[in-house]
């Protein structure tokens, strides 16, 4: 049930970003992937592995995460290794352009 509820929240938050970025011509919404760092965290999520480095890109674009292409963390496109058990999550920033 975690996982499941883990992946709304993140897919609901994207969108919200997204519908955000796309009504407001003046701003750029930024993503930045954090991840929970402890033992227990891929090494293919820990921000350092995590490209393009620094994490953090234009709402629109992937990250590549383990070789997968992904919006956000739990995107089904990461595939099972990618997924099952993710800890990670955004943040987002809001700048002016």
């Amino acid at each position: 049930m975690l996982f499941r509820s883990a992946g709304a929240l993140n897919a609901g938050q994207h969108d919200h970003a997204q519908a955000y970025d796309a009504s407001d011509d003046d701003v750029e919404t930024l993503k930045t992937w954090l991840p929970t760092q402890d033992e227990r965290t891929r090494v293919a999520h820990r921000s350092s592995e995590v490209r393009p480095q620094p994490p953090t890109i234009p709402i629109d674009q992937s990250f590549t995460v383990g070789g997968a292409k992904m919006s956000r963390p739990l995107d089904p496109n990461g595939g099972a290794g990618n997924v099952i058990n993710c800890r990670c999550t955004l943040t987002y920033t809001i700048r002016e352009i």
